[in-house]
């Protein structure tokens, strides 16, 4: 699961910011953590982001979630959301995810199943 996404109109230094999701592959077993790789490329450096996502079922009912805060460190910066423990009998899941800035406006916003 990848996902490249330009993110306008915010800018640093006159590159777009671009934000991915990224996961090695696509089945696991229900006691395996599953690590999403998540990459924001361009942005301002030591600017506060957030990163919001949940996990949903395919009867949208809600698995996990939860949010990360941290600051952007270089021309890339990388955090990995590590989910454990969402097997509810279920074989799909949906993994959505918010970016905000400091202020809490949305940058980026997508689903990946």
């Amino acid at each position: 699961m990848a996902s490249q996404v330009v993110i306008s109109p915010v800018e640093a230094d006159g590159r777009a910011i671009e934000f991915d999701v990224e996961l090695t592959r696509y089945d696991w077993l229900s006691n395996e953590t599953i690590p999403l790789q998540i990459e924001l490329k361009n942005a301002p450096y030591n600017t506060n982001f957030t990163i919001v996502w949940d996990v949903r079922d395919l009867n949208n009912d809600l698995v996990a979630n939860g949010s990360l805060t941290f600051k952007a460190s270089g021309t890339v910066t990388t955090k990995v959301v590590e989910l454990r423990h969402i097997y509810n009998n279920e074989h799909f899941y949906t993994f959505s995810v918010n970016l905000l800035d400091s202020s809490g406006g949305i940058l980026y916003q997508d689903d990946y199943s």
